[in-house]
């Protein structure tokens, strides 16, 4: 096969009856080879060879024509059983993703019927209803957040994902987020901390995306925070100059080289680590 997928056909000279070694060096070696591409859709998947040994027949025109049908039905065959496995795949993915988010949705909806169930049922001081409804409030948030981040999976796959663009506080953005997850944060006596760069102004971005970023963070640093431990929130600014990405690290600092050159930017970095 060429560079251009065209089929190949070549023969070999035949043997000479007079030389015994000719004789056995050819023995049984193809006299007439054809091969063929495994072309679909303009990806070649293989090809298929055709060869005569002892016969002393060699390939025609006609030959050609059959040889290039039946490769083409056995690329075609390939790529339907490439598709089937993916497709098998997918949904093995597709399963494993909702057995995990029904349990991550009947989580919030336990604690919401359950609360919900002795509300109607007993008879309960007043501290005992103001945390029933603390945590049914709770559980519906989160249960609320989980489906907008479905929602936004299905509009980033689609295509229709919109951002917002707009001067945003970050440091409200930070107040706003920890105010939402204190009282899961709470449950666990976890210490909420935050440490702010008085320099860091005002950044284009999309308040909305941006708290969701960060209530996601937060949720699982609480999550996976033992009691009593600490969720610490860092907000500081990051600054490019001369093509190069200054990041103070706990070990060192890390000098990462950046495609902008003679140029001095300023960024602004949330970090949010746990004692987890």
């Amino acid at each position: 096969i060429d560079e251009n997928q065209t089929p190949a056909e070549t023969h070999n000279q035949p043997s000479n009856p007079a030389n015994p070694k000719s004789k056995i060096q050819n023995l049984k070696l193809p006299q007439s080879v054809l091969i063929v591409p495994m072309v679909v859709e303009g990806r070649t998947l293989g090809a298929i060879s055709f060869a005569y040994a002892e016969s002393g027949r060699r390939y025609s025109t006609d030959d050609l024509t059959l040889a290039e049908d039946l490769a083409y039905r056995a690329a075609l065959a390939v790529d339907k059983a490439q598709l089937y496995r993916q497709a098998q795949e997918a949904n093995r993915i597709k399963d494993e993703f909702l057995a995990v988010l029904s349990h991550e949705l009947r989580t919030p909806i336990n604690a919401i019927l359950g609360w919900a169930h002795l509300l109607r049922t007993r008879q309960l001081n007043q501290a005992t209803v103001s945390r029933a409804l603390e945590t049914i409030e709770r559980n519906a948030r989160t249960q609320t957040q989980m489906i907008e981040d479905l929602l936004d999976v299905s509009r980033i796959i689609q295509g229709k994902l919109q951002l917002n663009f707009c001067p945003v506080d970050l440091s409200n953005v930070i107040d706003v987020t920890l105010d939402a997850v204190r009282p899961a944060a709470g449950v666990k006596a976890i210490q909420l901390e935050t440490v702010f760069d008085p320099n860091v102004g005002l950044v284009l971005g999309d308040s909305d995306r941006l708290q969701q970023v960060l209530w996601n963070l937060l949720s699982n640093a609480i999550k996976f925070t033992p009691e009593g431990g600490r969720v610490l929130v860092r907000l500081k600014t990051l600054q490019i100059s001369d093509g190069k990405l200054l990041i103070e690290n706990k070990n060192s600092t890390l000098n990462l080289q950046s495609e902008i050159s003679n140029l001095t930017l300023k960024y602004a970095q949330i970090k949010v680590s746990d004692s987890g």
